[in-house]
């Protein structure tokens, strides 16, 4: 076994030997073990993370081997969070693993996140975002999503990526309006309910949630950059940056400076808060009582004035339906991933 002091010794020329301690005793989770989630276990065990929750219920597929790094051809049908475990005790042995087969907002993995310090997202769905932006913000759990995208629709070709680093001042997805509501919508609805979507939309339904192009360099350019940012905020070098945009067809990282869009974010006053609040999502697995409820401030939003308020599945389509008015189309730039719109 190689002692730690000379296995680190270069970490703490940076960041000291109090800040590898605070690395080693962080418990991190995990969720999306994908193009980005894969890089991001490999440079936190790097690091010297002890302690993970991995959360995805995903399997490795022949399409997903040309930027996973923690799979191989022999690998395709296996859970990518056995993959990703299997790295970490590959560079770590005495590595604590919490492996959580599921997706988000399964309970065993709202369970398991909700006992660690820090979760890096690695998602490519705007839904579990906001699971996970709720969940840590009733628990005060720093939140670091990363997220990478194209964009063609609106000029020349533009592809990179964002981290946003939330529960360390004010911002974060929600406020930042980075967050695809009609994303959010869809994965909730019924099959009608996303028939009659496509109606209104004069969209195919399958076509709002295709997939689209992941590069394994850009991936890990932008692990890269949330896995930084965790390490600032674990070490105390410095406070992670709100949010950084990544053009990888300018070559240029970008600190988004911009006060959040939305004001009195519901989100932000629970990171604020100096206890931990429990959210109404969540109430019935955690045990809440009846006097110990807030507002509802969840993922159905209702004690938000209306122009803020994530509209419930159909509510939209309903609304314009019966009012004779129409549905704003969809954003030619996918906020929900990079927001290229201001660069």
């Amino acid at each position: 076994m190689i002692d730690d002091s000379i296995r680190y010794d270069r970490n703490t020329m940076l960041f000291g030997a109090d800040g590898q301690k605070r690395i080693k005793a962080a418990r991190v989770g995990v969720a999306g073990l994908g193009g980005l989630g894969c890089h991001l276990v490999q440079q936190l065990a790097y690091l010297g993370v002890r302690r993970y929750v991995l959360a995805d219920g995903d399997r490795a597929s022949s399409h997903s081997l040309n930027r996973l790094v923690t799979a191989y051809p022999d690998d395709v049908g296996q859970y990518k969070t056995d993959l990703a475990e299997r790295l970490i005790r590959a560079i770590n042995p005495d590595a604590e693993v919490v492996n959580i087969r599921h997706h988000l907002p399964h309970p065993d993995a709202i369970g398991a996140l909700a006992g660690v310090e820090l979760i890096i997202g690695g998602l490519d769905n705007d839904a579990p975002r906001l699971h996970l932006a709720d969940l840590a913000s009733q628990h005060r759990i720093v939140y670091i999503d990363a997220a990478t995208d194209t964009n063609a629709d609106n000029g020349p070709l533009a592809y990179g990526g964002r981290v946003v680093t939330a529960g360390t001042g004010p911002g974060c997805l929600f406020c930042l309006d980075l967050l695809d509501q009609q994303q959010i919508r869809r994965v909730a609805m019924t099959d009608e309910e996303r028939a009659a979507d496509a109606a209104i939309y004069g969209v195919p339904a399958d076509a709002l949630d295709d997939a689209g192009p992941s590069v394994v360099t850009i991936n890990g350019v932008v692990a890269s950059l949330a896995a930084t940012e965790a390490m600032v905020h674990l070490t105390g070098l410095r406070k992670p940056q709100k949010q950084l945009t990544y053009r990888a067809d300018h070559g240029g990282v970008r600190i988004n400076l911009d006060p959040p869009a939305r004001t009195a974010c519901p989100y932000c006053i629970r990171w604020a808060s100096p206890e931990p609040v429990l959210a109404p999502a969540y109430e019935n697995k955690l045990g809440v009582g009846e006097d110990e409820r807030l507002p509802q401030t969840g993922l159905s939003g209702e004690s938000r004035p209306d122009h803020q308020r994530l509209r419930t599945p159909g509510q939209d389509v309903a609304q314009a339906a019966t009012s004779g008015g129409t549905v704003p189309q969809r954003a030619v730039v996918d906020r929900s991933r990079c927001d290229f719109a201001d660069l």
